[in-house]
């Protein structure tokens, strides 16, 4: 957010619930990914004690939890594609993507290729690309005319791909033959969305994750606290097209993702977490978890959250 200071803070969100109950011990164990600065870290639904993976940013972790995919800047500014092992330890820079401006990876359903955002030289604008992790089998998705292409996710099943250009909603086979497109509105309503929204298709394929902007009275308030938008997330039903809101009222949210046993994830902050600074306003994101009805704190300081879903 222009002219946000992200700083961290030290302080309980009054009302959290803080504590697991409900889901099976196994789930509460997923490899949880956040960032904080410019290095990921690692920790689980139960909040245990973060710890540092390395260097990146737009971390995301892969469906069986083993690898970590992210978006790695070079000294001059470049970004590339990047995967971590998190059990060797081995990092490689993803060979055969070309250009020098690549960046925020998806992992398919599968974990055997990723989507990411890519800016064509030959055409001079976004497109979204895919590729597996060893640099094979890549394909860049540009047929839709002159638009650039933003928030690239993979539907639920892994056979087609998804990105949009603020006006429509585009759908790919793995060839990049367009399968068709709709007016995102049909999606989102009436609710604005920009080329940094995510979209996440839950593991059933029939619900979709997103965030857009808030517009409740305690969204608008935190809006003037904070002197920019802020946004909130919400659900899409494919089979009976209802968007339904999940975060509460007065959290604003930066980043969400499915979590296993149909919970979400996110990054936010509410109007405790604000406090004035001599450059502008500062703010205390947390790593938070959406549980049925409950909001659990998992970690402070954390941005761009991924969790592992097998």
């Amino acid at each position: 957010m222009g002219g946000v200071k992200i700083v961290v803070a030290l302080l309980l969100w009054a009302g959290l619930c803080w504590g697991a109950s409900g889901a099976g011990a196994q789930d509460w164990g997923a490899t949880v990914i956040f960032s904080r600065g410019d290095t990921l870290w690692r920790t689980d639904l139960r909040g245990s004690s973060p710890e540092p993976v390395g260097p990146g940013y737009d971390g995301e972790i892969s469906p069986g939890g083993d690898r970590v995919a992210f978006t790695e800047y070079d000294e001059e500014g470049r970004r590339y594609i990047a995967v971590r092992d998190l059990k060797s330890r081995e990092v490689w820079r993803v060979p055969g993507i070309e250009g020098e401006n690549s960046y925020g990876p998806r992992w398919s359903p599968d974990g055997t290729a990723l989507l990411f955002n890519h800016w064509w030289e030959e055409g001079s604008r976004w497109v979204i690309a895919t590729i597996r992790p060893e640099g094979t089998e890549g394909r860049i998705f540009s047929g839709v005319g002159s638009e650039d292409l933003f928030s690239p996710f993979w539907g639920g099943g892994g056979t087609e791909v998804f990105a949009q250009d603020l006006t429509f909603l585009y759908r790919f086979d793995l060839e990049g033959r367009l399968l068709d497109r709709r007016p995102v509105e049909e999606v989102v309503g009436d609710r604005g969305i920009s080329s940094a929204t995510r979209f996440s298709v839950a593991p059933d394929g029939k619900t979709w994750l997103f965030d857009a902007l808030a517009t409740t009275s305690r969204d608008r308030a935190l809006a003037a606290r904070v002197g920019d938008a802020v946004s909130a997330a919400f659900v899409y039903a494919e089979g009976t097209k209802e968007v339904r809101r999940i975060s509460p009222p007065g959290v604003a949210v930066s980043g969400a993702c499915w979590a296993p046993g149909g919970r979400v994830l996110l990054a936010g902050f509410e109007e405790k977490d604000v406090r004035k600074g001599k450059e502008g306003p500062q703010i205390a994101f947390r790593l938070l978890l959406l549980s049925g009805d409950r909001v659990i704190g998992l970690a402070e300081d954390a941005l761009a959250p991924s969790c592992a879903l097998k």
